[in-house]
């Protein structure tokens, strides 16, 4: 896996607000994370919901450990709602 720099980290910041404002989306909040999940930045529009770290946070945990992105992640959830299911009623 390879190492975000701080530098980058910032940059992706930049272009996801700057996305966010350009297609007029609800207030978004995102992290972008180093391996082992460490957090290199977390961003946060006005107006988005007090909860919003946990969300993208939870996400990469459930991404990182098989080896693609959140997106997709949430894609197979969508495909394979009975594994999400399982997973829920355990907790």
């Amino acid at each position: 896996m390879n190492i975000i720099l701080f530098e980058h980290a910032n940059i992706t910041q930049t272009a996801k607000f700057e996305r966010s404002q350009k297609i007029k989306s609800y207030p978004i909040s995102f992290s972008v994370v180093g391996p082992r999940n460490i957090v290199k930045v977390f961003g946060k529009e006005n107006r988005a919901a007090a909860l919003r770290f946990k969300i993208p946070l939870g996400k990469t945990y459930a991404a990182l450990p098989v080896g693609h992105s959140s997106s997709r992640s949430s894609a197979q959830d969508n495909e394979r709602p009975v594994f999400t299911k399982v997973i829920d009623d355990v907790s």
